[in-house]
């Protein structure tokens, strides 16, 4: 209603000359009908002068100017919304990227209990906590074979857990805030995490790389 009593305000003094097209004049009357304060103002102007006759105007320029100015501030309130727009959608679209959830897959095991696989994935997910440069995406345990096949490089430990860990690793690290830009820009990246238990049944984290 606002916009529209700008609209009308800046139409009445030509309404009061008698210089508005049909319409035009059609669409003040319809406006004033609901708003005391625009129906105050016509009067006004025209109790100013009430001599007042139409004045007669050949120039075209004089005429196009508040119809340009109408144009302009309507032209203005469009680029205003769509831009507002797209910073909400924007918003949004970073909110869901910054909290989306991580995902846990294959947490099955005939080797070890689902106690010792989740003590393994807690762990993960503590230190990527304190991992500012990158989000979480997904953890998954690589399998009994897997875990077996490391058993043959480390003769000190009997029993591993293995995962491979998806993350987003961000850019322009050291002038953004670390996971807002992982997650809207930041490519995805992995990385094996190794748990091994020692002789007294505990277990250890044994340290990560990009390979087992």
């Amino acid at each position: 209603m606002k916009n529209e009593c700008d609209i009308v305000k800046d139409l009445l003094p030509l309404c009061a000359d008698g210089m508005l097209s049909e319409s035009s004049v059609s669409f003040v009357e319809e406006h004033i009908k609901t708003c005391p304060d625009c129906a105050a103002a016509l009067k006004k102007l025209k109790s100013e002068e009430p001599e007042r006759k139409p004045t007669v105007i050949n120039d075209p320029s004089v005429l196009a100017a508040p119809i340009k100015k109408i144009k302009k501030k309507i032209a203005h309130r469009v680029i205003l919304g769509i831009v507002i727009t797209a910073l909400a959608a924007f918003t949004v679209f970073a909110l869901i990227k910054i909290f989306e959830p991580y995902t846990v897959e294959n947490l099955e095991s005939d080797l070890y209990t689902s106690e010792e696989l989740e003590f393994a994935v807690n762990d993960i997910v503590q230190r990527f906590d304190g991992f500012r440069s990158a989000k979480l995406v997904s953890i998954r345990y690589c399998g009994d074979e897997a875990s077996m096949i490391e058993r043959k490089y480390d003769k000190e430990h009997s029993d591993f857990l293995l995962f491979i860990v998806i993350f987003k690793h961000r850019t322009l690290a050291d002038y953004f805030p670390g996971n807002i830009v992982s997650c809207l820009i930041g490519h995805e990246k992995h990385r094996f995490y190794w748990y091994a238990k020692t002789e007294s049944g505990e277990w250890i984290f044994r340290g990560n790389g990009t390979g087992p």
